[in-house]
């Protein structure tokens, strides 16, 4: 008897595999991350020192956040085939730069973009369509991004348009079949 067979003799039941439309969505919140961490944003903060230590701080937390987030993109593809891989990733990434062209995230500020970034993906964590397991690389990496927003907050009209534009992200990705879930939530 082989290997499995045995294992389901013994009553083992193999996971479930994701359908490619839900390793998509699993992957979009990483690959809009890989967009905002991969355009250079990031300046030094108080904890970082001054100067040369500063520079090298700050390069540090750049590549460990970019590493975390090429993790969390590619993640949800453990358990595929690298033809269905890269098929499916490719079709994620196409998808992503959509929806940042869309959102015109090309013509704001950083600050504005990780902001509607963050409204987007908390409404989505808020509803249960998508959960950030605790020490994965994309809750690290959200982690290590939220410090990069914060003075962006501070200001209420920035803030509004924000949120007003995480509304309309997740309804553009609705108007193409992702997280159906999430607006039919927000409808009831």
């Amino acid at each position: 008897m082989g290997e499995r067979k045995r294992r389901l003799a013994a009553g083992y039941v193999p996971a479930p595999r994701l359908t490619d439309h839900a390793q998509i969505e699993l992957a979009l919140p990483a690959i809009l991350a890989g967009a905002l961490v991969y355009s250079d944003v990031f300046g030094a903060g108080p904890e970082d020192g001054e100067g040369e230590e500063a520079r090298a701080n700050v390069a540090a937390k750049t590549k460990r956040i970019r590493s975390l987030t090429m993790a969390g993109v590619t993640e949800p593809f453990a358990d595929c085939r690298p033809a269905d891989r890269s098929r499916v990733l490719r079709r994620a990434a196409d998808l992503g730069g959509d929806c940042i062209r869309a959102m015109e995230f090309e013509e704001q500020s950083s600050v504005k973009f990780a902001m509607t970034y963050y409204y987007w993906l908390e409404d989505l964590l808020a509803r249960d369509v998508l959960s950030l397991a605790e020490g994965s690389s994309m809750g690290e990496a959200v982690t290590m991004l939220m410090p990069m927003m914060e003075y962006g907050f501070e200001s209420e009209r920035r803030d509004a348009s924000a949120r007003k534009q995480a509304a309309r992200m997740l309804r553009w990705f609705h108007d193409r079949g992702f997280y159906v879930d999430a607006m039919a939530e927000a409808a009831e």
